[in-house]
C-alpha cells in the first residue's frame, strides 16, 4: 500500500514570531501549498457594491453585475425588498442564498435597510453640527482608541442601551409579550442611534452569521477544497488567530461597530440576538485587525489592481509570516486564495527543507519601497518592525 506523501509545511510554535511555517521538504517553484476555504467575514465597499460580486468576489473593471438576490414580497408590497448586493451569475447567487438561509437572507436584508435609511441621515449631516443622540455618540476624541477607551465605549453602550434592547428582544423567543410603550420607545431609540456606514453593518452581519452557523450547525460540512482539516469549525479558527486589541484606527470606527451594534440589536431575527453580543463583535474585529486580506481586481500579470474593494477574513489562510523578499506567492481565485512557492525564489531553484515560508504583506509594493518606508508601512499598519533576511541586510 502506497504511503501519503507528508504536507509540504508545518506550522510551529516560533519564540519571536509566534509561529511560523517551514518547509518539510524541498519544494520546487510553482509546488502547491494551501487552499483557503472561503472567508468568514468581509465586506465591501459601498461604491462598488454593484460591481462586486458578493459570493466568488468577481470584477470586471467597473462593469455592474445584474443578478440579485431578493426575498419574495410579503403581504401587499409591490416589490421583492432587495439585500442591496449583487453577483456574477446565477449559479453564485444560487450558492450564496443556500449558504445564507431564510435567517441570513433576513438579516442581509436588515443591514440594507439600516444602511440605505441612514445614508441619508450621514450625508444631511455632512458639513453641520451634529445633534446629541444622549448616547455619548456625538462627542468624538482624535486619536486612536486605547484598549481602556475601546472597553469603556462598549460597556457605556451595554450599561445604557444594549443589555435593555436584548432582553427584550429575547423576550420575544420565550414569551412572544407584547411590548408596553414604554419598551417599544427603547428599542426605537437603538434603531435611532447615529447611522453606521453600510460596510461596518455588512461586516457585523457576516461575522454574526458566521458564529451564529457555528454553534447551531449540528454536523460541520467538511471542505474537500482545502488542504487543512476540517475538524475545526470557522469561529474556533478566529478564536486561534492573532489578536490585536486595539485594533480601530480612530474614535470614529469604533462608534461606528457600537452604532451598527444597536441597530442590529433593535433588528436583527430574534433567533441572531444570542449571537449578537459586544465579545462577539470584539473579537472579530480584534481577528480582522491583522489578518484580513484586500479584496482587489487581479490584473494579467498576476499582481493585483491598487483599487480597494472590500476586505475579507480568511482564517485558515493567516498562517503565514511577512518577508519583504517572500518566498510564497498568493494569488485569490474566486472566494479563495491559493498559496504556491514562488516561482522566482532563490533563483528559481524552489525553496529547501526547513527554510521558513513566508509571504509579503505589501501586496508587492516591497518591490519599489526601500527599508524605511517598508518598516513605516508594516508598523503603523500591523504593529512589527520588520528584520526579515532583506531588511537587515538593506539597513546594514
Amino acid at each position: 500500500m502506497a504511503s501519503l506523501s507528508p504536507p509540504p509545511f508545518i506550522v510551529h510554535p516560533h519564540p519571536l514570531k509566534g509561529r511560523a511555517v517551514t518547509a518539510t521538504r524541498a519544494l520546487p517553484p510553482g509546488a502547491p501549498l494551501l487552499t483557503t476555504r472561503p472567508c468568514s467575514v468581509y465586506t465591501i465597499q459601498r461604491e462598488f457594491r454593484r460591481e462586486v460580486c458578493a459570493r466568488c468576489f468577481a470584477y470586471d473593471r467597473g462593469v455592474e453585475w445584474k443578478v440579485r438576490a431578493e426575498l419574495p414580497a410579503e403581504g401587499k408590497q409591490k416589490q421583492s425588498p432587495a439585500l442591496g448586493l449583487v453577483f456574477c451569475s446565477e449559479t453564485c447567487r444560487d450558492e450564496w442564498v443556500h449558504r445564507q438561509g431564510a435567517v441570513g437572507l433576513q438579516a442581509w436584508k436588515t443591514a440594507w435597510e439600516i444602511g440605505s435609511r441612514q445614508q441619508g441621515k450621514r450625508s444631511s449631516s455632512n458639513g453641520s453640527s451634529a445633534e446629541s443622540s444622549g448616547d455619548g455618540a456625538d462627542s468624538v476624541a482624535p486619536g486612536r482608541p486605547s484598549f481602556e477607551e475601546i472597553d469603556r465605549a462598549w460597556t457605556e453602550a451595554e450599561d445604557t442601551l444594549g443589555k435593555r434592547v436584548r432582553e427584550l428582544r429575547l423576550r420575544e423567543l420565550t414569551e412572544g409579550a407584547q411590548l408596553a410603550k414604554s419598551e417599544r420607545k427603547l428599542l426605537q431609540r437603538a434603531k435611532d442611534t447615529k447611522p453606521p456606514s453600510i460596510e461596518t453593518l455588512w461586516a457585523v452581519v457576516s461575522g454574526i452569521m458566521t458564529h451564529y452557523w457555528t454553534h447551531n450547525t449540528p454536523v460541520a460540512v467538511i471542505d474537500e477544497k482545502s488542504e487543512l482539516p476540517a475538524e475545526e469549525d470557522e469561529w474556533t479558527e478566529i478564536l486561534r488567530l492573532k489578536h490585536h486589541h486595539t485594533p480601530f484606527s480612530s474614535h470614529e470606527e469604533l462608534q461606528d461597530y457600537i452604532s451598527a451594534y444597536l441597530c442590529l440589536l433593535a433588528q436583527l431575527p430574534v433567533s441572531l440576538v444570542p449571537s449578537l453580543v459586544p465579545e462577539v463583535i470584539q473579537t472579530l474585529q480584534n481577528a480582522a485587525a491583522h489578518n484580513s486580506f484586500s479584496i482587489r481586481p487581479a490584473l494579467n500579470s498576476g499582481a493585483y489592481n491598487a483599487e480597494y474593494l472590500g476586505w475579507g477574513l480568511w482564517t485558515t489562510g493567516s498562517i503565514w509570516n511577512h518577508s519583504c523578499a517572500p518566498n510564497v506567492a498568493k494569488a485569490r481565485v474566486r472566494d479563495r486564495w491559493v498559496f504556491v512557492v514562488d516561482s522566482n525564489v532563490n533563483g528559481g531553484v524552489g525553496v529547501s527543507i526547513g527554510e521558513e515560508l513566508c509571504i509579503s504583506y505589501l501586496g508587492g509594493d516591497e518591490k519599489e519601497l526601500g527599508v524605511s518606508e517598508r518598516r513605516k508601512r508594516l508598523q503603523d499598519a500591523w504593529g512589527f518592525e520588520c528584520q526579515c533576511d532583506a531588511c537587515v541586510r538593506e539597513a546594514s
